[in-house]
């Protein structure tokens, strides 16, 4: 059955990359704004300032000037008068009209916006996905071997200055094409691809959302070629006086020269990123910037026996996530920490052991919980796209291997006019596939349930968006009898992305439409 859920054969093109300005060393980042772009600033955060005019142009007019006559000049032929300079429709504010938005309120409500960590993960694939399974533009060189395989690996993050402690994990993927700089990605609520009907993934909106939900410190590096490039999203980066997501682009390329430009870039002026890159590297700025180089190294390691291996790839896109915050581990006393695991030494104390243990633990947790939960998630992955987890290949057979009698249907969805008043259901709208099958593992099964389930998937990469594990009430079934249909699930697969989805992914926005609640009608009828 791995045919029935094959991909559409359109693709979603996006806008071309900007050009890049090079920092010079020493000098500060761009901070992200959520309207507008800020100038440098070369005070810690928290000295910063946003300067505001001191009058406006709006409320405060100035008077014309008075100029004196001009000379006469001889008579000439009458002309027609010059054309004027097409105007605005509408004036653009100034700086005093812009509404500030508060760094710290911003994060506290990004950490509010997924239902579990798992789905503020997937949201954090979606971009991954998307950039890898769009295909490359004609004569741009973007392997070495000529040919193009997405990749997605999660691995853990481990500390090699460190004993080699996992502190926690990494997203690592291979791009089809060049991606956009990290000062735009990092602007906030900023996506390129809007109500794109193939891409999932929202790159620029997810990204801070999902590294803020599981995690309070995350570095982001990504490779255009040649071209280096971090970015940082912090909780202690942010101030009230707004959203700080400083990122970089390096000069150099070789990592001696990488080192000592680092060095003189977050050793000088950037004292409030010393705090960041101390905690990545256990309090040390030397062994977090050894970490930083070490991520940049991983995203250039040339060796053809490694499957993680990146130098063939010439746009890399990689998160580090630092110390995730959920994961399920067990609580655990300094005693048994010490028992467990030897090669953690009581230099820093026994809470410093009992904490790194924890984190390590978390981010095993979690990427198991993703190694499960993947195949469900996902149904239109091909199988040459190499996913895996700790260095385990995802396959994604879910539905094909679990179901019977598995039925496919196409029928297509009005969204404009009620199924009650048109006569040619079959003719308007748009195209969906719908599936039915009986699930033998839930029949019977008491913890599952056996109740008819719904699926809804979405997009070119398929991504389950709404699942209701008993779904009677909504398609108008009875609770019992001879439609109670044990076992029975149902997915609907809007491949062509006609459905309006809510920014995480997390349900189906008919809100956002006029005739919604039509819409809705007849995807469920």
């Amino acid at each position: 059955m791995p045919s029935a859920f094959s991909q559409p054969s359109s693709y979603h093109q996006p806008p071309p990359p900007q050009h890049m300005q090079y920092p010079q060393p020493g000098h500060p980042p761009q901070y992200s704004q959520p309207v507008h772009h800020p100038s440098q600033y070369s005070q810690p955060p928290q000295q910063m300032h946003y300067s505001q005019p001191q009058t406006s142009q709006y409320f405060q007019p100035q008077p014309p000037q008075q100029q004196p006559p001009p000379p006469p000049q001889p008579r000439s032929p009458p002309r027609s008068p010059p054309r004027s300079p097409p105007r605005s429709s509408q004036p653009t504010p100034d700086a005093s009209q812009f509404t500030r938005v508060d760094g710290i309120g911003l994060w506290n409500s990004w950490t509010r916006n997924f239902k579990t960590p798992l789905l503020a993960l997937l949201d954090l694939l979606d971009n991954a996905f998307d950039a890898a399974l769009t295909p490359p533009l004609p004569g741009d060189a973007v392997t070495k071997t000529g040919s193009f395989n997405g990749k997605l690996h999660i691995t853990p993050d481990v500390d090699l200055t460190n004993n080699g402690v996992i502190t926690g994990m990494t997203i690592t993927n291979n791009c089809a094409r060049r991606i956009k700089p990290l000062q735009n990605i990092l602007e906030v609520y900023s996506s390129s691809k809007g109500k794109a009907t193939e891409s999932i993934g929202e790159n620029g909106v997810g990204l801070k959302q999902g590294c803020a939900t599981i995690s309070d410190l995350s570095f982001v590096f990504m490779r255009n070629k040649g071209e280096l490039s971090m970015g940082v999203i912090a909780r202690t980066l942010q101030r009230p006086e707004g959203c700080v997501l400083p990122s970089f682009v390096f000069r150099s390329y070789e990592m001696l020269d990488l080192k000592n430009e680092m060095d003189m870039m977050f050793a000088n002026e950037h004292s409030d990123l010393q705090t960041c890159i101390k905690t990545y590297g256990g309090g040390d700025l030397d062994a977090g910037i050894t970490r930083l180089l070490l991520n940049f190294e991983l995203l250039k390691s040339d060796d053809p026996t490694n499957p993680g291996s990146w130098a063939n790839d010439s746009y890399v896109f990689s998160i580090v996530l630092h110390e995730v915050r959920h994961g399920n581990a067990l609580h655990r006393t300094s005693q048994n920490v010490t028992e467990q695991t030897p090669h953690f030494q009581k230099e820093d104390g026994p809470v410093a052991t009992i904490w790194r243990q924890e984190y390590s633990d978390r981010a095993k947790n979690l990427m198991t919980t993703l190694y499960e939960e993947l195949p469900r998630h996902y149904i239109h992955i091909p199988l040459a796209f190499d996913v895996r987890v700790s260095t385990k290949p995802v396959e994604f057979y879910y539905w094909q291997r679990r179901l019977i009698e598995l039925t496919v249907f196409y029928p297509r969805i009005d969204p404009q006019i009620h199924f009650s008043h048109g006569s040619n259901l079959n003719e308007t709208g748009y195209p969906i596939w719908v599936f039915a099958g009986f699930d033998p593992v839930r029949m019977g099964n008491d913890r599952e349930g056996n109740a008819l389930t719904l699926c809804v998937y979405s997009r070119k990469s398929g991504r389950l968006i709404k699942l209701d594990t008993d779904a009677r009430a909504l398609l108008g079934l009875s609770n019992g009898g001879t439609n109670f249909c044990q076992g029975l699930t149902i997915i609907v697969d809007d491949r062509h992305g006609k459905l309006p989805l809510s920014p995480t992914k997390q349900d189906i926005a008919f809100g956002e439409e006029a005739n919604g609640d039509i819409h809705k009608d007849n995807l469920y009828s």
